[in-house]
């Protein structure tokens, strides 16, 4: 028996803030039908209205995760379940399009990343599409990271197709099965002591598809996990603050109560500002988190996974 909490938080940068632009980066989450899921969208500073592109995605995405969680696990393939981002990436464009049309919105109003975690029974998943970085933190405090960099500050967006996707293409060097973008990751415990970094050269096609971490394929870390965590790329551009060290700021939990993430994330700019560093970026985050006994405000899951 699991229980489920989740939370997000968005803050603008400095950057923005001085500019008079809007926070550019969205994030949500919930439970829909005993699976918990998260989502987050960086819009692109040089697109559109990229302010409402990231929540039009994170919202689309949303959708997509409710309605594949409505499929019954009867039909779905021993591969579906651990990677069913195919189906959840086709609901999230019929709605991208659909959207897209109502609100008469261009490509480059729809220029941002998209990444969800969706927890439940049968199936955890994590998928990112651009940068950012994915934290997956184990009830013993050991802190599993994982940082995606794209060159040039050029990231993979969802809403790229067509000519837009050759024109991608062909920045990134035209070949598809070429090393394009790197995976950085660490182990972080409790004893200070660390493995790291370690890092994946991905190539672009990899990239136009998307990374998937599945509970399914990468077990040893999904296995005794007490929060799944996803932040936009602004967490790695905080002036005077490693990366690692602001993902460890932001998940140094006093209670889990209420709006756990947010609380804490708005402590810990104050915390980080305090120190000299400067929050240059917009930074959104989603978490959630999963509890083994009933409590209050909990959703209560049958999960195979937490």
């Amino acid at each position: 028996m699991a229980i489920f909490f989740t939370d997000h938080y968005f803050h603008i940068g400095q950057s923005h803030l001085k500019s008079g632009k809007p926070c550019q980066d969205y994030g949500a989450s919930g439970v829909f039908l005993n699976t918990a899921y998260a989502a987050i969208s960086d819009g692109c500073s040089s697109g559109g209205q990229t302010d409402i592109g990231a929540r039009i995605i994170t919202l689309a995405t949303v959708s997509a995760l409710k309605e594949y969680s409505t499929k019954p696990n009867s039909i779905l393939v021993p591969e579906d379940l651990a990677f069913p981002v195919h189906g959840i990436k086709t609901e999230q464009h019929r709605i991208l399009s659909s959207a897209q049309g109502l609100f008469s919105l261009t490509d480059r109003d729809l220029l941002a990343t998209s990444l969800f975690a969706s927890v439940g029974k049968h199936r955890s998943i994590i998928h990112i599409e651009g940068d950012g970085v994915v934290a997956i933190q184990k009830k013993d405090g050991t802190l599993h990271l994982f940082r995606f960099e794209w060159p040039l500050n050029m990231p993979f967006y969802p809403i790229y197709r067509g000519e837009s996707l050759e024109q991608f293409v062909e920045a990134h060097g035209k070949e598809l099965s070429s090393p394009c973008f790197i995976e950085e990751r660490w182990i972080l415990r409790p004893d200070n002591s660390s493995d790291g970094p370690l890092f994946f050269n991905h190539t672009l096609a990899e990239g136009i598809s998307g990374i998937t971490l599945s509970s399914l394929s990468n077990s040893d870390m999904f296995e005794d996990a007490a929060y799944f965590v996803l932040f936009t790329d602004g967490i790695t551009h905080i002036e005077g603050a490693d990366w690692k060290e602001a993902v460890a700021v932001f998940l140094k939990f006093k209670n889990v109560a209420g709006e756990f993430l947010k609380r804490r994330m708005i402590h810990g700019t104050k915390e980080l500002e305090r120190s000299g560093c400067r929050i240059i970026d917009d930074i959104a985050g989603a978490i959630i988190r999963v509890a083994k006994e009933k409590d209050e405000g909990g959703v209560e899951c049958l999960s195979e996974n937490a």
